[in-house]
């Protein structure tokens, strides 16, 4: 008999986002914080505390894990790589602060 297992992660609804840069932020004036603006899957009720992990992930910076404290890395040695940055994020000019999906509405 086989057995499947499902994590909520994998049933949630996902919606398709492009991360780009607002005109005028330290983000859009220092290439080092550039990340890839093609359109990729989060889940639909991701926050934005969510969403800075997403982007510091990207960037190779430490992400602190769920606990407050930074994620293990076996790939990486973490006194190479930089902290993490808190960023906000505008959807339809205002500051997301509920999940994308209710913030696009």
């Amino acid at each position: 008999m086989a057995s499947s297992s499902s994590s909520e992660e994998e049933n949630a609804e996902q919606v398709r986002i492009s991360l780009i840069p607002a005109k005028g932020s330290n983000a859009y004036e220092d290439e080092s914080l550039h990340v890839p603006s093609d359109p990729i899957a989060v889940p639909s009720d991701i926050r934005r505390k969510g969403l800075s992990a997403l982007v510091n992930h990207l960037l190779g910076r430490i992400v602190p894990g769920d606990d407050g404290k930074e994620e293990e890395s076996d790939e990486e040695d973490d006194a190479e790589r930089l902290p993490a940055i808190p960023f906000d994020f505008l959807l339809n000019g205002r500051l997301l602060r509920t999940g994308v999906e209710i913030g696009a509405r």
